[in-house]
């Protein structure tokens, strides 16, 4: 008896599959598989998918031919109406995924919205450009990860917003090799951006910029009012942004009117960081910049005429490569809220001109200009309180014939440079006597106690201090010890947990990084309200 025949459908269907197999595009390794989801939502679809596409492209023109492709070789551009089936409103729009040269929306009067658009792209390996436009809402590339070279939003004169209500522009881009630029724009205040982190990655550098815009009142967000369930203050700008590359702006912004949580995780900057130019409307500038560290250029706060006050931002910076400079913003009266206190090292020079200040107490843990020191035309500024730490000034003295005389702290003046005595006895800290009117009088600073103090004589703590001295580490632990908790292992933790001090370091030597004693330190001491066992807390 003849076995039973299968259903001819179910042979035609078993056929098409291996006919669908068989014949698929190979993609090559640097191509991205098929979506399996969607090619079992959409059978047959991953046949028709062409892999990678040789050349350049205008989707509104060749997009029956683009949709189809995963990789482009070259750059993409957009000079009409974007086709649905590059948008969320079509099942097939998760094709492409990587863009290896520029993606270029220009000169484009007809595309007034970027919902949903290029939202399996994942990588651009150029530029993307989005310039003179007819956008209203900037809201698309929710995918989109990796740019390795620029991004640059400017000239929109139509744009409002950097989202659209359900999705914010560039929602999940990580790391850009180059620069971001944002000018010129009509949107009132920016956010976006969320998770980027790093930016100017590439061999080349870049930063930010958030340059002028038509109508750019606030940054980050943070005007009054609520949208929807989140007021303007919870919606920043580049709020995940962790290394810049190059300068970090915001500069020329004629109506901006307020700097709020800008930049907040931002920690490295290898060029400039600046605020400048935003003139007339600027008045406050509040918790920006919070975490960062070192810039490799300037720092500057300068030309904001109608700037009052710059409150609890730049509070952890300890160092600049270049000048620090507030400079042209005759209005500023506050500095507050621990700004620019931890600033220790200038390479630069320390400039302070045409300011409202009446004094530069902010500055207290200033210790080292590379430069010179030029306090210009601050005409409410009566003493040099503030600069009872600064022990090296590397050329000049203008100081607006002011003198400073910190008693047994030490002196500044014009005409005999400076002189400090606190560091000098392990590492003590000059401050103003408590309840007593901080003016350059003798008598009223004496030398007191710091972390690095507290270490160098205390007994059991003979490892920490040898190893902080070794790592360079004594004089970022030159502080006031109200202004620090630190619990360090004693000298037992020590000889239980690592070894004895020659052993510890040989352990550092072993690790051929120039960083290593010191991330070793690191790693046993801690700043908080914990305390491990065997640990001393030092304060």
């Amino acid at each position: 008896m003849a076995a039973p025949r299968p259903p001819a459908l179910l042979l035609s269907a078993f056929l098409a599959l291996q006919v669908l197999f068989l014949s698929r595009p190979s993609r090559g390794d640097d191509a991205p598989p098929f979506p399996d989801w969607l090619e079992r939502l959409y059978p047959g679809l991953g046949s028709e998918v062409s892999g990678v596409c040789e050349g350049s492209f205008d989707v509104s023109v060749h997009w029956a031919h683009v949709s189809r492709c995963a990789r482009v070789t070259g750059s993409l551009a957009v000079t009409g109406i974007l086709p649905d089936v590059f948008t969320t409103r079509e099942p097939y729009n998760r094709v492409l995924w990587t863009v290896d040269g520029d993606v270029l929306i220009e000169r484009n009067a007809l595309l007034v919205s970027l919902r949903g658009a290029f939202p399996g792209l994942t990588r651009v390996g150029g530029n993307v450009r989005i310039v003179d436009t007819a956008l209203v809402h900037l809201a698309g590339f929710e995918s989109l990860r990796e740019v390795n070279g620029a991004v640059l939003v400017a000239d929109n004169a139509r744009m409002l917003a950097f989202k659209d209500g359900v999705t914010v522009a560039f929602q999940s881009l990580l790391s850009v090799g180059g620069s971001v630029v944002v000018s010129n724009n009509a949107a009132e205040e920016l956010d976006g951006f969320r998770a980027l982190r790093r930016v100017g990655v590439g061999a080349g550098g870049g930063g930010v910029t958030i340059g002028p815009s038509v109508d750019m009142r606030y940054v980050v967000g943070s005007g009054p009012g609520w949208h929807g369930d989140v007021t303007r203050g919870e919606t920043e700008a580049f709020p995940s942004l962790e290394y810049a590359g190059g300068d970090v702006e915001i500069i020329g912004g004629d109506g901006l009117r307020n700097i709020k949580g800008a930049f907040r995780r931002l920690m490295r900057a290898a060029g400039t960081v600046r605020i400048e130019g935003n003139t007339p409307a600027l008045a406050e500038v509040s918790d920006s910049f919070s975490l960062l560290d070192y810039a490799g250029g300037d720092v500057r706060v300068r030309g904001n005429t109608n700037l009052v006050m710059v409150s609890q931002s730049f509070v952890s910076l300890r160092a600049a490569g270049g000048d620090l400079s507030i400079d042209d913003c005759e209005s500023l009266v506050r500095v507050e809220g621990g700004t620019f206190n931890r600033v220790q090292w200038l390479s630069g020079s320390l400039i302070v001109s045409k300011t409202g200040l009446r004094s530069l107490s902010f500055l207290y843990s200033l210790a080292n200009i590379g430069t010179d020191i030029a306090l210009r035309e601050n005409a409410y500024l009566k003493s040099l309180d503030g600069l009872q730490n600064l022990r090296f000034v590397g050329r000049g003295y203008a100081l607006q014939g002011l003198e400073g005389n910190f008693g047994r702290c030490g002196a500044i003046s014009e005409r005999y440079g400076v002189s400090h005595q606190c560091h000098t006895r392990q590492y003590r800290f000059c401050q103003p006597l408590s309840r007593s009117p901080a003016l350059s009088v003798p008598g009223w600073y004496r030398c007191v106690d710091s972390i690095a103090t507290k270490l160098l004589t205390t007994p059991e703590l003979k490892t920490t201090a040898a190893l902080a001295q070794a790592s360079g580490q004594m004089d970022s632990l030159q502080t006031p010890a109200a202004a620090l908790t630190m619990f360090a292992p004693t000298d037992v933790g020590w000889l239980r947990s690592v070894g004895r001090l020659d052993a510890i370091r040989l352990r550092a030597e072993a690790a051929q990084s120039p960083n290593a004693l010191s991330e070793l330190l690191h790693a046993h001491t801690i700043r908080g309200d914990e305390m491990p066992r065997e640990a001393r807390r030092v304060e």
